[in-house]
């Protein structure tokens, strides 16, 4: 029979519970940004995948020009925006959304439309419990004062 030696036994414990404690500080850490930022169940370690339609394909982003009187005018994002546009999709927190937000008013701008205001708007699709069917709600809006450089 083995008998570990001094600090031995100790070291083994703290290797095996290594992975399920990580794995569990994970988990927690996914689920506390599901909860408190509009983070998408599915990613962060993608522990809510399998309970939730809440991802990628089913949440649009989109960016209007404000007026003076609050009117919305949809603005068209260029191509180059798009890998932006998928970080804000996934985690809409207020910085990426700035940034968005400025890129945008920037490329307005490049083709001649003052912007000085902009609305990000995130929808998501959720499905009704009896039939199913595709309905659009708001996730989350944003609205930023963007500044001409």
């Amino acid at each position: 029979m083995f008998v570990p030696g001094p600090g031995e036994g100790m070291s083994d414990r703290i290797r095996e519970s290594a992975a399920p404690t990580l794995l569990v500080i994970v988990a927690l850490s996914q689920l506390a940004l599901v909860q408190l930022t509009e983070f998408s169940p599915w990613k962060g370690g993608g522990f809510g995948m399998f309970s939730s339609t809440d991802h990628g394909p089913a949440r649009t982003v989109r960016v209007f020009a404000l007026d003076e009187t609050g009117s919305e005018r949809r603005l068209q994002l260029p191509g180059r925006l798009r890998p932006l546009v998928r970080k804000v999709k996934h985690g809409p927190v207020r910085p990426l959304a700035q940034a968005l937000a400025e890129e945008a008013a920037a490329d307005a701008r490049a083709e001649g439309d003052a912007v000085s205001r902009v609305r990000i708007r995130i929808l998501r699709t959720d499905y009704g419990r009896q039939w199913l069917e595709p309905r659009r709600s708001l996730l989350l809006e944003m609205d930023f004062d963007v500044d001409e450089d």
